[in-house]
């Protein structure tokens, strides 16, 4: 297709925008606040309810000032919790995710294979297959299984969180390339782009890397090292066919007979002491 979304020979970071554009990083705060803020009126109401005896008069008066204080003291609260959760590692999250959405415009737009390089993009579709790869070992059978060890289970965890993050942090390596604000693409630029596909070359100035490759393809490398260990992990685990750890047959026997000679011997040790 001569005018085509060319972004698409970027599978798994076309996948990965998409599937970030459902991440709403502020939902579960709202939740607590909504929560809060609901608590607060509550007890405003009850204490409302407890001077009804007092006089209608004395009830109607004390009801306004009651949710007012309600509001301010839940507020206060609020803007505490807020404070708490606005950490640098979050912060930096909402700028990736503010990025994200930026790169989801261009291609919409059919732009972002026209504003950053070949070397890029294929950099963080990389970067976004080997999260995904993570991810998918992470979901086999043997990560899935209900007596997986603590040990195993909070590597599971932080594994997780690193891909993610990782991922994260190649984003944002490419702040300063990015545009702030994106419009639609001139007639010129398929024009040009028309000129590169019948000639196969390019006319554009797009730089060959743009700023912040290098810290991208760190990040890639370390990530390849996560996915084979990973790998190399799940490979050596013997895995039954429901995905349960094998045991062989007996060993609680062979455990308690390790026990008993275990016993025997120190007995020996002891009277042969004496």
């Amino acid at each position: 297709m001569l005018f085509g979304n060319r972004a698409d020979q970027y599978p798994y970071l076309v996948s990965y925008l998409h599937e970030t554009e459902r991440v709403d990083l502020f939902r579960e705060f709202r939740g607590q606040e909504t929560l809060t803020t609901g608590i607060g009126v509550f007890c405003a109401l009850g204490t409302w309810a407890l001077l009804m005896p007092f006089g209608a008069l004395v009830a109607l008066t004390s009801l306004g000032p009651l949710l007012i204080m309600a509001v301010v003291v839940t507020g206060i609260i609020n803007l505490e919790r807020r404070a708490a959760m606005r950490t640098p590692e979050f912060e930096s999250k909402v700028e990736a995710y503010q990025l994200l959405a930026v790169m989801r415009r261009m291609l919409e737009l059919n732009r972002l294979h026209r504003d950053l390089s070949d070397s890029t993009l294929t950099l963080l579709d990389e970067i976004a297959r080997t999260r995904g790869q993570i991810h998918d070992i992470l979901n086999m059978p043997f990560w899935q299984q209900s007596n997986l060890s603590p040990t195993l289970g909070e590597l599971k965890r932080q594994a997780i969180v690193a891909a993610d993050q990782s991922t994260i942090d190649a984003v944002l390596q490419f702040r300063n390339s990015l545009p702030t604000q994106v419009q639609a693409r001139p007639v010129w630029s398929y024009i040009d782009e028309a000129v590169e596909t019948f000639t196969g070359r390019a006319v554009r100035a797009t730089p060959f890397t743009e700023f912040g490759f290098d810290g991208a393809f760190r990040v890639a490398q370390k990530l390849q090292m996560l996915k084979s260990e990973i790998e190399q992990l799940t490979n050596a685990a013997p895995i039954g066919v429901a995905g349960e750890v094998e045991q062989m047959p007996g060993a609680l026997i062979d455990d308690a007979l390790m026990e008993i000679r275990t016993i025997r011997k120190a007995e020996e040790e002891l009277r042969q002491g004496l």
